[in-house]
């Protein structure tokens, strides 16, 4: 594929296949993201909904989001709550917020923590939107009449993002030395990846909140950062330089334009979960391309190592396949155990009567081996069929986290086969 971004030729198959990613991510990109904190409050009104949806897309950087930042944000919202309150009458109370901001539990800790906003950022952050709100009665109405402004513009949304951070900006403390960490200068080359967030979840429906029908989601533009460049020039053979900058916002925008011109922030979900769960790192040589949801058209994946041919499954997995067939034995026409393909042994190939064709892994647990054994299968019957089967591993048990991971990303389905004999 062309390294020049200008000339690179999509066509509907690409299409598809980034589609039926985005369908198996976006239901648990809610739980791994702060969208997951953002759609679990139930809000006052549509502005106490847009004042919470804008603070959780300004926390989101510089800390884990599964591990800290979203169960954080769950638990200061259900703490509002069992005071009776909503998040937007604590942000017009200063001092009834610092006390809650500093007392509320989650996760077994107390209180509000950050690696880079402290709780007096916490406050200023939440006075300078009463007063934005104030202004301009909501946000909605500030947005509204700058996308009508942006109208006339080739890119809508870059006016509107980087006009609303400058008023944004003046009802900040002059001098206020973390003000860049908040809302970035819009005369700067930021990526503004949190203003992007935030447009994507009130513009775009779900996973998205999608309550702002005003404005058309083709003038989205992708909520950028190094892990979605990363996997953006690997997947496409690009060698964009790896720096969260607006132009490269723009570069990618229109990339995932080509793909998709009516909804292209849509593949923000696809492109950053490669590197959201660390399948897609700097380090290439670490990366785990076998889970990787991208990986049957990523240009730098790589086929996990195995052997030429895989040694004859155990009297143990060959139990367990048998025990799965029986458990099936009316839904395939055809059975073939041990088949050579290419230069490897697949432990099955199987085909049913709605004409699909499936590889088969068998393992007595599943493990990262018996994946990267499925993907690899999956990519050599389709180099030599022409034809793309369905993935399986067959196993008597599997870790929670490693089979929604298989499922979900690697898009291999995982059965467990319960012991029919002794």
């Amino acid at each position: 594929m062309n390294n020049d971004d200008s000339n690179l030729i999509f066509d509907s198959r690409l299409r598809k296949y980034l589609d039926s990613v985005y369908e198996r991510l976006k239901t648990i990109y809610v739980e791994t993201s702060v969208l997951g904190a953002v759609r679990e409050y139930v809000p006052k009104s549509s502005v106490d909904q847009e004042l919470w949806a804008l603070f959780c897309s300004l926390l989101n950087f510089q800390t884990p989001v599964i591990s800290w930042l979203n169960p954080m944000l769950k638990g200061l919202s259900k703490n509002i709550e069992s005071h009776g309150l909503k998040f937007i009458d604590i942000i017009y109370d200063i001092d009834y917020a610092k006390q809650l901001l500093l007392q509320f539990g989650w996760d077994g800790k107390r209180g509000f923590r950050h690696r880079i906003l402290k709780l007096n950022d916490v406050l200023i952050l939440f006075k300078a939107m009463t007063n934005l709100i104030e202004e301009g009665s909501s946000l909605r109405n500030i947005i509204e009449e700058l996308y009508e402004v942006a109208l006339e513009r080739k890119e809508p949304m870059e006016y509107v993002i980087k006009k609303f951070a400058e008023i944004f900006r003046m009802h900040f403390p002059r001098n206020y030395r973390k003000l860049g960490n908040l809302v970035p200068d819009p005369y700067g080359n930021s990526a503004f990846k949190r203003l992007n967030l935030f447009f994507r979840w009130m513009v775009r429906p779900y996973p998205d909140l999608g309550v702002w029908g005003f404005i058309d989601k083709r003038y989205l533009l992708v909520s950028l950062d190094t892990g979605i460049l990363r996997t953006v020039n690997r997947v496409f053979n690009m060698k964009l330089k790896e720096y969260a900058t607006w132009n490269n916002v723009l570069k990618i925008t229109e990339l995932f334009r080509k793909i998709n011109p009516d909804d292209p922030a849509k593949y923000d979900y696809v492109f950053s979960r490669p590197a959201i769960m660390k399948y897609c790192i700097k380090d290439s040589a670490k990366n785990k391309c076998y889970l990787c949801p991208l990986s049957e058209i990523c240009t730098s994946a790589k086929i996990p190592l195995t052997f030429k041919t895989r040694a004859r499954m155990s009297e143990e997995e060959e139990k367990v396949l048998n025990e799965f067939l029986a458990l099936n034995k009316n839904k395939y026409d055809y059975i073939g155990k041990e088949v050579q393909l290419g230069n490897r042994r697949v432990d099955a190939i199987l085909h049913d009567k709605q004409c699909k064709w499936y590889v088969v892994e068998v393992e007595r647990e599943l493990n990262y081996t018996a994946i990267g054994q499925a993907v690899a299968y999956r990519r050599i019957f389709k180099e030599i069929y022409r034809k793309t089967p369905e993935a399986i591993i067959l196993c008597r048990k599997a870790p929670h986290e490693l089979k929604t991971a298989c499922t979900i990303d690697a898009n291999i389905e995982v059965i467990i086969v319960p012991t029919l004999s002794k």
